[in-house]
């Protein structure tokens, strides 16, 4: 081999070098997200997370506002009837667009029914955590599939 050959060899291999470095660094990358993330890098709409039930509110309720058992025992009922409540709004009328004003004044009053029936058993610092609660773990529309969402919070 000549000169000039010798100097063509070596620029080929380094060019492939410096490519397999390149994809041996995505690679790495790619599963490094994919280990940090795997909720992002994963999840698609039909395995989003689901509803909170009446159970886990009540779970989130008694560890968040330090409830006493009285206290849950009081407004578990209220709870549950919501919950019951807002699955069938949602069933009734989040199926099309054309109801979605009916949706959501429906679970703005049932939002006033449920503070009304709660609020009495808390005390204030209680209550007002309660409704940020409710406003953030609470569906207020229907998710793709017929399965209730989350929303952002959209006080008035």
């Amino acid at each position: 081999m000549n000169a000039k050959e010798i100097i063509r060899v070596n620029n080929l291999k380094k060019h492939n070098f410096r490519n397999n470095i390149l994809i041996a660094t995505t690679c790495l990358l790619v599963l490094l997200l994919s280990i940090a993330c795997p909720t992002t890098m994963a999840r698609s709409r039909s395995d989003a997370p689901k509803s909170l039930t009446s159970d886990q509110f009540m779970s989130l309720l008694r560890t968040q506002l330090h409830l006493t058992e009285d206290q849950e025992t009081q407004i578990r009922p209220g709870i549950e009837t919501d919950f019951k409540q807002r699955e069938n709004i949602m069933a009734d009328l989040g199926k099309n667009r054309e109801n979605q004003k009916a949706l959501k004044a429906e679970l703005q009053n049932l939002q006033k029914s449920t503070e009304a029936s709660v609020g009495p058993f808390m005390t204030n610092e209680q209550f007002e955590k309660f409704k940020t609660l409710y406003e953030e773990k609470i569906p207020k529309r229907p998710q793709e599939g017929g399965q209730t969402g989350r929303n952002r919070r959209n006080r008035s």
